[in-house]
């Protein structure tokens, strides 16, 4: 059985409606640009979306071309 934590700080880092925070994420995926390297290691920002959601959308955009081959 699967236990859901209820986020705790919904509505204070990012939005705690999904109708708004799925749009909002969903921007930052799209305006993230991939650049053609192949990382070692990746650190990406978890601070509050509106502080880092661009920079870890970037993140994981530099990984959409590698997600066959990465394995951890």
């Amino acid at each position: 059985m699967q236990t859901l934590r209820p986020a705790a700080v919904a509505g204070m880092f990012y939005p705690d409606n999904p109708a708004e925070l799925g749009p909002m994420l969903s921007g930052f995926l799209a305006e993230a640009q991939p650049v053609p390297m192949r990382p070692k290691a990746l650190i990406a920002p978890h601070a509050g979306y509106v502080y880092s959601g661009h920079i870890a959308a970037s993140a994981k955009a530099l990984l959409q071309p590698l997600r066959a081959s990465i394995k951890r």
